[in-house]
């Protein structure tokens, strides 16, 4: 039997086949590879776009956590910024932001401390599907902080809205 090439594969197309294949090991640690490979590129499209809306302030990773960054000023204030990569599967992420903003407040009332939450999406249109969503589910002012930053092209290229 040949091997498939995994990384000729779609990821749709890779999860479908560690899904049908759980026993091949090579096929899951190659999924888990390319789930990492996007988290890495779309932290890295963050931090690029957080440098430029916010040059004089440093940017650091929380090392607790794969997705948020810490923002501090030449004060030392600092803001976290929460990243959620938001995929198309979804039928409406309405359900799912308003769950993330809830998070995102309980999670304010623990420490005194600045949160964004930054949304980046997988294509315009969904980005700017998930703007709209984004907007309609703001039902409460300490959530305003939410916004959707951009979305990253096929080949990794991250694009601001």
């Amino acid at each position: 039997m040949n091997r498939p090439n995994f990384q000729t594969m779609s990821r749709k197309e890779l999860r479908a086949y560690v899904l049908a294949h759980r026993e091949d090991n090579e096929a899951f640690y190659a999924f888990v590879d390319r789930l990492h490979e996007s988290v890495a590129v779309t932290e890295a499209a963050v931090v690029k776009w957080l440098h430029f809306q916010h040059p004089n302030q440093t940017i650091n990773k929380l090392p607790e956590s794969y997705s948020s960054l810490t923002l501090t000023d030449s004060e030392g204030n600092q803001t976290e910024v929460k990243i959620q990569n938001m995929g198309s599967s979804l039928p409406t992420n309405k359900p799912l932001i308003e769950l993330l903003i809830n998070d995102t407040i309980a999670e304010r009332h623990k420490e005194i401390r600045k949160v964004i939450t930054v949304f980046v999406s997988k294509n315009e249109s969904n980005a700017k599907q998930l703007e709209t969503e984004l907007t309609e589910a703001n039902f409460d002012s300490r959530a305003q902080s939410s916004l959707v930053v951009g979305y990253i092209e096929p080949g990794g290229t991250f694009q601001s809205l």
